[in-house]
């Protein structure tokens, strides 16, 4: 049974085509959208099918656990329409070309390393935990729900050549790459949109060089100053990789901003479904999913973790042919738990939807405003129009850590609290006390010497991570507080707590972690505070002043190197908030307003350190 992808190629999406002589050029080819399919093979419930009929068939079929592409053979003339060849291949083991060492950019170290997200510990495993309780209802209504990423696809000049083909057979290919990335996210109930495609075919609208980092930043500049054309969710730029690995550079969390961009190069260019994974995996990061290193254990359901570690898959397996790519149930729990926090609401519009068409500002046939209308709804929206200045529209998340108005806070490593004595991280001043209490009010963050005990043991009871055979790593002296949480009852009652009873003598003081509570092997969160002046991070202890030179706001005063001229906060986003009665980028000029302040937040000055995944 095979349908068309509802909304895989809107009505109203931009195809051009980018050259020196005519600028852009609409490449209208409506034909190719009706020819994409999806299905399933005839009497295999959990088999899928993602199938091109543009020029030949083509697609990818997931079946019995294995990737199987069909490509039409080429140069090959028939005469009959009985007699079209065509190729049936099993997608083959080839790990070797994802994990050989290749050099940092711009800002980084000399020092090669392998093709791996730089950010993951590489002891850390990421545990599942179950929804329970409260949270199974809205869980299981979020996961029914769909969601739609807007894509815009641009394609630079040096991989038209590359490929050699025709504009035409080029976008047949971009559709085939969507069509298949489309089947992976329809895992995690998402469905792709390819709003806009440009292919730069004599020309580059950026600086397109060897520098990952400077690329990418090029990228998002142009998607800023491109956004009124179409409005897209993510962005991706396909060039061609000067090494013999294919590779990826993203923003990470960057989903619903500017910044949702990544970058591919490409070492393979026959079948689109290389592509389409390299997509699926570099989307699942701008979504805000982490590495999973899960494969051992996916290895007796006969599948691999889309968001797998490539260099670590290759060293757990050496089968000669690739599984199934799937999200796991892990992976698909940690992607409700970025929708619970509101980060991925952009996913929730339909595909070049502006308003909802039951709204008065909204014109019901095509779900756009109504001429003359700036806005819809929201808190700074009155009679579709934009309230004037003055009115806060939105109010910080976090008072300590959270900025006002814009999708911005304070760097990770800033101290927080009453006392000073937390750390923000993610906009949040993190709090242990406060992630045991929220899992039950009688609790609260156990005695240090419980966190020592545990998890320098590295057991069923205490660990810092798992290695690739599963087996629990213990900590170390340094970041024992970032293993496992433990939590205590504020009363103790007899009876409760870990499978023995434990009382200590230590330098005179007694200690009783009877009472202490490991609860579902939960992990302490990322920015608890550790040692005297560190916060965890990927269940490592990291000093807060490192994290705090991931971010750079000097202003204009370079003998001062005071942030914001001594006149605002860093962001996280290497900008400027200023304080009232300030403004500028660097936050120089008086205002005439004396109640201004926290300026815009202007494009953020990204380096390798704070926020870029590469592979």
């Amino acid at each position: 049974m095979l349908q068309r992808p509802r909304v895989l190629a809107p009505a109203d999406a931009k195809f051009t085509v980018f050259s020196k002589s005519y600028g852009l050029d609409n490449l209208v080819e409506q034909n190719l959208k009706e020819c994409l399919y999806h299905g399933e093979v005839v009497g295999r419930s959990r088999s899928s099918v993602a199938l091109s009929t543009c020029n030949g068939l083509s697609g990818t079929v997931i079946l019995e656990r294995n990737v199987y592409m069909i490509s039409p053979m080429k140069h090959r003339v028939s005469t009959t329409l009985s007699s079209h060849p065509h190729l049936f291949i099993r997608l083959r083991n080839d790990y070797e070309s994802f994990c050989v060492p290749r050099e940092r950019g711009r800002n980084q170290s000399s020092n090669p390393t392998y093709v791996l997200e730089h950010l993951v510990n590489n002891n850390e495993t990421r545990v599942c935990r179950k929804i329970k309780g409260h949270n199974l209802k809205k869980y299981r209504t979020l996961r029914g729900r769909s969601r739609y990423l807007e894509l815009s696809v641009l394609v630079e000049k040096e991989m038209i050549e590359w490929k050699n083909v025709s504009n035409t057979d080029l976008f047949r290919y971009l559709l085939d790459c969507v069509n298949t990335l489309d089947l992976f996210l329809r895992q995690i109930n998402v469905r792709v949109s390819l709003v806009h495609v440009e292919l730069w075919t004599q020309e580059n609208r950026i600086d397109v060089t060897s520098d990952d980092v400077s690329t990418l930043e090029n990228l998002v500049k142009f998607s800023m100053n491109n956004s009124d054309d179409t409005a897209q969710d993510v962005t991706f730029l396909l060039t061609v990789s000067g090494e013999n690995t294919s590779q990826i550079a993203v923003y990470p969390k960057s989903v619903c901003t500017v910044n949702a961009t990544g970058l591919i190069r490409a070492i393979l260019k026959d079948h689109p479904v290389y592509i389409s994974l390299l997509m699926t995996h570099g989307i699942g990061h701008i979504l805000g999913l982490r590495h999973e290193n899960s494969d051992k254990r996916n290895a007796e359901k006969d599948f691999l973790s889309i968001m797998g570690t490539p260099c670590r898959i290759n060293n757990a397996r050496r089968d000669k042919y690739r599984r199934a790519y799937l999200f796991t149930e892990c992976t698909k729990h940690e992607f409700t738990r970025l929708l619970n926090s509101n980060r991925a609401d952009c996913l929730f519009n339909m595909p070049l939807q502006e308003c909802e068409s039951i709204d008065p500002c909204c014109d019901f046939m095509s779900c756009k405003l109504k001429r003359g209308a700036q806005c819809s709804q929201g808190p700074c929206c009155e009679k579709c129009k934009f309230v004037s200045s003055g009115k806060l529209c939105r109010p910080g998340k976090d008072a300590d850590c959270d900025f006002p108005e814009f999708y911005a806070y304070k760097p990770d490593g800033t101290a927080c609290g009453d006392n000073k004595d937390r750390y923000c991280y993610n906009g949040k001043c993190v709090d242990a006390d406060e992630r045991c209490r929220k899992i039950n009010s009688e609790f609260m963050m156990a005695d240090d010497f419980c966190y020592r005990k545990y998890n320098l043991v590295g057991s069923n009871v205490g660990r810092c991570s798992l290695d690739l055979s599963m087996k629990r790593v213990a900590c170390t002296d340094k970041n024992y507080q970032c293993g496992m949480l433990i939590c205590k009852r504020k009363v103790h009652l007899q009876g409760t707590g870990l499978p023995r009873d434990l009382n200590f003598t230590k330098d005179t003081n007694a200690f009783n972690c009877s009472n202490a509570v490991l609860l579902n092997f939960t992990l302490v969160e990322d920015g608890t505070k550790c040692g005297s002046n560190g916060l965890c991070e990927e269940q490592a202890c990291v000093s807060a002043d490192t994290m705090l030179k991931r971010v750079s706001c000097s202003g204009e005063d370079e003998e001062s190197s005071l942030p914001c001229n001594g006149h605002g906060t860093c962001t996280n986003l290497n900008t400027c908030s200023c304080d009232e009665g300030w403004e500028g980028s660097d936050c120089s000029f008086m205002s005439e307003d004396p109640k201004a302040g926290n300026d815009s937040v202007p494009f953020p000055t990204w380096d390798y350190e704070s926020g870029i995944t590469l592979y």
